[in-house]
């Protein structure tokens, strides 16, 4: 089988090497041809001119002919046979550039991966030659034919050329594509990527994908610009009237050459100034001039417009300046724009909402959209706002805003926001706004008698006002108005009262009224006749309807009526005869800054005013004065500023006052709630300054406020200081009643005050504030404390009735007063003669064998036969825990409730010692006697207040605590000599180390018990000893204690007791003559250990040695028989003692293996040891400090000889040390050995 596939391969092979080489060679883009790379065959050149009949075809003069295809060096040709166009194959097998230097190629082309073509020109008219490119082609020229590219194509032009692009294409330019009519004659099919590039004509019109982002390059209006692509190498062949446009597309970033074009040639008189509307200097389009008629820019991927010269021109679009191709106004960093510029205007941009078109010079009419020019549209509104300079004109327009310093005529002015500036004039204007215009001389208005909505214009305006009641102009313009109702429209028959006023005409029929004001003052539509009564608005005299009054000059300066007459500019209102009434309720109050003038035949019933009226004297009306810092703010219903805080009514009128503050009294008489236009604000006022007003608040003036204050303040000899308090007359009381901010005064029969809110500390003149320095010694009069109300402190010398108030301190010498089974108020602190009245919590005080003369410095009162207060003779004193009491008594006082004076909380002898009548303290939570009898108490281990013994009254509350127990004791509970005094706590228990002990009446005794504790240890036995009988046994301090030998092993022998290291020092320092653990049946007393260690449990060891080996105290006779008894009798005769060491290197020579040296040091001692039983396994709960961590042999051999009494440890007091580099003994070695040989058995 293997040499028949063998054969076939080989027969496959020599076929194989039959074929032509082309027959096999791919070399990408699907085009199926190789043209090998042979430097013998003849470059590609295409010599013959257009007259040869070889035109367009290449030199075949040394190709080399193959089955009808010419080859040369990478390329091939096929003439064309049949009616089929001749090919050219550029396919080389390995990459090769063909430079054509533009030679005329008529054929068709397959270009394969491994070449380039530069320079290609296929240019000639009818042929419609394909090339099918998968290489790169560059630099060239394609002219009616088709091309299909799946390679590169850059940096080239197509002219009347389909494409169909599957991969890139870049920085070509596209000419005369005609698209699919009637011929396919310049279209693009795109499904790779084509950019940087440039199109005559709209790329997405000829079949380029709409995907594919299209940009325009064209020139203002329809002027035709020339382009080219100056680093496209083709630039220089390229002839001007192939390339002429109106508008040119562009896709990507690249440069471009530009000028103005017409039919004959460059314009070279057209320049490019700029770019997008921006100089093109500063567009950042890189742009430069040859100075001929070139400019080269760059584009990048976006819409470009190129002018020659900035529009000068003012056009409003939607209602804003027309900025396109404007030149801009730029800011001071020359480059971010802020606005435009023209002929004698600019247009800046404010932010996003505001922007100013100023008009420098020149004439405007803003009824067109072409201001100047007057050829555009109607132009409804300018929406920005507009300045006029000195010297510019608008004839028409509407506007929003304008700041005019100009001349502005027959213009429409809508809302707030026009200003006429100085210099500024506005003609025959027409303005809808809330307020006057502002700026604006000689305004008049125009209105509508019942006050009705109306819509109105000038003629020929492109928009009107609609909506308002009161609209304003200047001059005399020709105005239309409409009179609107629903459904339809009003009818005007009359203005200012003529029927026929300024040639009145119409409706027309959208139902407009013209006519032209007959002179420059106010207009009311439908005003039939003149009005002849006076009538007041907002405190002004009504004009509207009323005749004017003119001036010589024919300007209205006021109007008039029956019997009055009102100037317009001074302000002044003339009545010459009839009765007025300029109340509220009459024609309504004047403004105070009308002038008032009264003829002598008028008589006036009502008003308020800030002067008294021309031609009035004071005894017609009635001063009213606001006393204080407060201000008038409306008078009979009417606000205004500038009222005055006096004011003259007219007498027996009714007037209304409201103020900027409470109005609380009128000459100090506090004011009755029915005056109050509302109870609830005290701000305002309404009375009738009549006689019997008069009679009730007093005069000749009525001074309101004229009390000076509300507050508390007590003069020195302890009654309230009433100057300047409101006050009323109370026909309950039948007394005047002061009232002030929290307090009043009852001043009749029964003289009291009442405290009704805020707290107050009488120890001062101002008891609210404390802010007069001066103290009060006493009050003197009633105090009636009610709820919210409270008194902190000071001295009462008179009733006092606490209901519902609160006391927190003061001295009060008659008590509290208690007349009514009203709920009394609450008692916190003070000093009170006597118990009526007062809350939980008072205490007495009292004086054992004595009484109270004075407390705080302050006699008691008492009630006399007559029930009045005089002096009493003795303090029935209670008072509050906290409050500071300072008492004077009629003996000396020695202690206060037992205590020393000193010692007593807060107390002393504040005149001094010398003083003793006279003490103060801090009142406890309980009764206080002073000079109370005392019992003491002594106190055994344990203590009160720091004390072990103290004298205290009866009664007294003692807390005692318990002293530590000392050490080695136990507490076990409190003891008293009589345990009725006990109130708190457990006698006799040990939890209990704190009571509390009221005293009787006698001495007693309190003792906290202790017992002393006797320390108890456990010892336990290990290795067969016994401890009192037991391996382990509790024994207390001082008890006997036995170490016995139990059964013992055969072959063992005692040797000594491991006693730990506490227990031995503690055995040694106790023996004066030495003490030995070397005693089989040790005997001793538990001595106590707590000095020289904390542990209760302790081990003692029971240390054993085979009997044949000595123990450390034997002698040479017994190491001779250990010698003896480790050869056998045979070396009895032999042996002989000559003494220790001999007998040990004998015994060593013997037992030891043969070659084995006798160990010098513990580390060889415990190897030899833990070897010769065989490495047995160890656990090493911690590793010995001064062995190496890593020799782990070392470590466990140490561990075994030592847990097995081989060998003792380095330092009983340091586990972790084995020393193994100390020296050991032969007399050790052997005795170790002989321990180790007897394990082993």
């Amino acid at each position: 089988m293997k040499k028949r596939i063998l054969a076939l391969l080989l027969a496959f092979s020599m076929m194989l090497s039959l074929l032509p080489v082309s027959a096999l060679a791919d070399t990408g883009g699907g085009i199926d041809f190789a043209t090998p790379v042979n430097a013998s065959l003849p470059e590609l050149t295409f010599p013959y001119g257009r007259n040869s009949p070889q035109f367009g075809q290449p030199d075949l003069t040394n190709a080399k002919e193959t089955n009808g295809i010419y080859y040369g060096n990478g390329w091939g040709y096929k003439p064309g046979k049949n009616g089929h166009a001749a090919t050219l194959y550029l396919c080389p097998d390995v990459p090769k550039e063909f430079d054509l230097n533009y030679k005329k190629v008529r054929c068709d082309i397959e270009v394969s991966q491994t070449a380039t073509l530069t320079k290609l020109s296929i240019s000639f008219a009818g042929d419609n030659f394909t090339i099918n490119n998968a290489g790169t082609i560059q630099n060239s020229e394609f002219y009616l034919c088709s091309v299909t590219n799946t390679g590169t194509i850059k940096d080239s032009t197509f002219r009347m050329t389909n494409v169909t692009n599957e991969n890139s294409i870049t920085g070509c330019f596209w000419l005369e594509l005609r698209g699919a009519t009637p011929d396919p004659t310049g279209t693009i099919s795109n499904s790779g990527t084509i950019t940087d590039s440039l199109f005559q004509v709209d790329p997405h019109k000829v079949g380029l994908d709409e995907s594919t982002v299209v940009h325009t390059f064209r020139a203002t209006g329809t002027d035709s610009i020339w382009c080219d692509m100056p680093d496209n190498p083709c630039f220089a062949r390229h002839s001007y009237e192939s390339y002429t446009s109106s508008c040119f597309y562009t896709i990507g970033s690249f440069k471009i050459a530009v000028h103005y074009a017409d039919d004959y040639g460059p314009k070279y008189s057209y320049k490019i100034t700029a770019i997008n509307g921006i100089p093109a200097e500063k567009s950042g389009h890189g742009i430069s001039y040859d100075g001929t008629a070139w400019y080269t820019l760059t584009v990048d991927n976006e819409d470009i417009v190129l002018s020659d010269a900035f529009d000068t021109s003012l056009e409003i679009v939607n209602g804003y300046p027309n900025t396109n191709n404007r030149e801009p106004i730029y800011a001071t960093d020359d480059t971010t724009i802020i606005g435009w510029k023209g002929n004698d205007w600019t247009y800046e941009i404010i932010d996003n909402n505001h922007s100013t078109l100023t008009l420098e010079t020149g004439i405007y009419d803003f009824n067109n959209t072409k201001p100047t020019t007057k050829n555009g549209d109607v132009l409804k509104l300018v929406n920005c706002k507009v300045v006029v300079e000195n010297g510019a004109t608008i004839t028409g327009g509407h506007f929003r805003a304008m700041s005019n310093y100009g001349t502005v005529e027959n213009s429409l002015l809508s809302n707030n926001n026009i200003e006429n500036c100085d210099g500024g004039t506005m003609t025959n204007c027409l303005f809808c706004c809330t307020t006057p215009p502002v700026g604006v001389a000689n305004y008049h208005k125009l209105t509508e008698a019942n006050n009705n909505v109306f819509d109105a214009t000038l003629p020929n305006a492109p928009d009107a006002f609609s909506g308002w009641t009161t609209y304003y102009f200047t001059g005399t313009p020709k105005l239309v108005v409409k009179l609107a109702k629903s459904g339809g429209f009003n009818e005007l028959h009359y203005i200012n009262g003529d029927e026929h006023y300024g040639n009145l005409t119409g409706p027309d029929s959208y139902g407009c009224y013209t006519f032209t004001p007959e002179k420059e003052e106010d207009i009311v539509l439908n005003q039939e006749h003149y009005v002849t009564d006076l009538a007041i608005s907002n405190g002004i005299p009504v004009t509207t309807g009323r005749e004017p009054i003119y001036d010589s000059a024919n300007t209205v300066i006021g109007c008039k009526g029956e019997g009055w007459k009102y100037e317009i500019d001074s302000h002044t209102l003339t009545l010459e005869r009839g009765d007025y009434d300029f109340s509220k309720n009459g024609l309504g109050q004047l403004d105070p800054d009308v002038k008032l003038v009264v003829g002598p035949g008028v008589k006036l019933t009502g008003g308020a005013f800030n002067e008294i009226p021309h031609g009035l004297t004071a005894d017609n009306v009635q001063p009213i004065i606001l006393n204080g810092s407060g201000s008038i703010e409306a008078v009979n219903g009417l606000s205004s500023p500038n009222w005055n805080t006096t004011l003259y009514a007219i007498k027996g009128s009714q007037v209304e006052i409201k103020a900027s503050v409470p109005l609380t009294d009128i000459n100090c008489r506090a004011i009755k709630s029915r005056y109050y236009l509302d109870n609830n604000d005290k701000t305002a006022l309404r009375f009738t300054a009549n006689f019997s007003f008069l009679d009730t608040y007093g005069g000749p003036e009525l001074i309101l406020n004229k009390s000076s204050r509300t507050n508390l303040i007590m003069k020195e000899d302890g009654s309230p200081d009433l100057e300047g308090i409101p006050y009323d007359w109370s026909g309950e009381d039948l007394a005047d009643i002061y009232t002030g901010d929290g307090w009043r005064y009852v001043d009749g029969p029964s003289k009291y005050l009442e405290l009704t809110a805020h707290s107050y500390n009488f120890r001062y003149c101002d008891p609210l504030n404390n802010k007069i320095s001066s103290e009060l010694a006493a009050v003197t009069c009633d105090i009636t404390n009610s709820s919210g109300a409270t008194i902190e402190d000071g001295i009462f010398k008179n009733f006092v009735e606490n209901y519902g108030g609160t006391i927190n301190g003061g001295t009060f010498a008659a008590g509290l007063l208690v007349r009514y089974a009203t709920e009394q108020g609450t008692v916190t602190g003070g000093a009170f003669n006597g118990k009526d009245g007062l809350s939980d919590g008072a205490h007495a005080v009292t004086v054992n064998g004595g009484s109270i003369r004075k407390v705080n410095d302050t006699e008691p009162l008492v009630l006399d036969s007559s029930h009045n207060l005089t002096t009493g003779t003795e303090w029935n004193l209670y008072s509050y825990e906290g409050t500071i009491v300072t008492v004077t008594a009629d003996t000396d006082i020695t202690n206060i409730n037992g205590w020393d004076v000193g010692k007593f909380t807060a107390s002393s002898y504040p005149n001094g010692a010398d003083d003793k009548k006279t003490v103060s303290f801090r009142m406890p939570d309980g009764p206080v006697v002073l000079n109370d009898t005392l019992y003491t108490l002594d106190i055994i281990r344990g203590k009160t207040l720091g004390n072990t013994s103290v004298a205290v009254p009866a009664g007294t509350e003692l807390k005692l605590d318990a002293d530590k127990p000392a050490k080695n004791e136990t507490f076990l509970g409190w003891t008293l000599s009589d345990e009725s005094l006990l109130t708190s706590g457990t006698l006799n228990d040990p939890e209990c180390t704190t009571i509390t002990i009221k005293m009787n009446n006698a001495s007693a005794t309190a003792e906290a018990k202790f017992q002393k504790d006797t320390p108890a240890y456990t010892l336990t036995v290990t290795g067969g000893g016994l401890v009192n009988s037991k391996t382990s046994a509790v024994v207390e301090v001082g008890k006997e204690v036995c170490l016995t030998v139990g059964e013992m092993q055969e072959g063992m022998s005692f040797n000594y007791w491991d006693l730990p290291t506490p227990l031995l020092k503690a055995l040694t320092d106790s023996s004066s003559g030495g003490f030995s653990n070397k005693v089989e049946s040790l005997t001793f007393t538990m001595p106590d250990l707590s000095g020289y260690t904390e542990d209760t449990r302790f081990t003692i060891r029971l240390d054993i040695r085979p009997a044949e080996l000595p123990d450390d105290d034997d002698g040479p006779s017994v190491l001779g028989t250990m010698a003896t008894v480790a050869v056998g009798g045979a070396a009895a005769g032999i042996l002989v003692w000559q003494g220790v060491s001999l007998g040990v290197d004998s015994y060593l020579q013997l037992s030891l293996p043969d070659g084995v040296p006798v160990p010098t040091n513990r580390r060889e001692l415990v190897k030899l040891l833990w070897e010769t039983a065989g490495k047995p396994d160890v656990v090493l709960p911690a590793l010995y400090g001064d062995v190496s961590a890593e020799d782990g042999e070392l470590q466990k051999a140490t561990r075994w000889a030592i847990d097995n009494g081989l060998v003792k440890p380095a330092d009983e007091s340091d586990a972790s040390r084995f020393d193994p580099d100390r020296s050991v003994s032969k007399y050790e070695v052997a005795r170790a050995w002989f321990k180790v040989q007897q394990m082993l058995k």
